[in-house]
């Protein structure tokens, strides 16, 4: 491997491994720290102990996606001859795919009607609250995936970065 892939490849590596530390980071705060907070939230702050929380993460993680996206996949590519990274690169665009299309087809819609207003009592706002959560929570587990896959690559990886200078 040349140096210039092997540079690719460490960088793509630690790009996962910061994004998945980051990701599992927002969703263990989220779940250890903020579901109880979540749970008893009252009509008057949704629009603020929500809504900006959850609304700074959503826009920073849109940002990062493509780049999230993309790091495992040159990961596979550049590991496919090495069995241990090839699987860590697979399981980490696994994880990742998974947590895009979890939030995309399942929070996102709850989301959508904690931020719009369309939760209009407290009963329905504690439901929704704890529908919430309880979809967070596969959030979470594929975030501990993530993160452990993108670790495992960058350590499996070892020979991949052997022609670096």
């Amino acid at each position: 491997m040349s140096a210039a892939l092997a540079w690719t490849a460490l960088v793509s590596a630690l790009v996962t491994v910061f994004g998945a530390s980051l990701y599992l980071g927002f969703m263990t705060v989220a779940q250890f720290f903020l579901r109880p907070v979540f749970l008893g939230l009252r009509l008057d702050e949704l629009s603020t102990v929500f809504a900006v929380p959850i609304t700074a993460i959503t826009r920073f993680l849109g940002i990062m996606f493509l780049p999230l996206l993309v790091a495992p996949l040159v990961q596979m590519w550049l590991g496919r001859t090495h069995v241990w990274a090839l699987a860590f690169a697979i399981a980490t665009a696994a994880a990742y795919m998974f947590l895009a299309l979890w939030f995309a087809l399942s929070m996102r819609p709850v989301n959508q009607q904690l931020l719009t207003g369309a939760v209009t009592d407290e009963s329905e706002l504690r439901a929704t609250m704890r529908q919430w959560v309880t979809r967070n929570w596969a959030r979470f587990y594929a975030a501990l995936v993530y993160w452990a896959a993108a670790v495992g690559y960058l350590l499996a990886g070892h020979e991949l970065w052997e022609a670096l200078p």
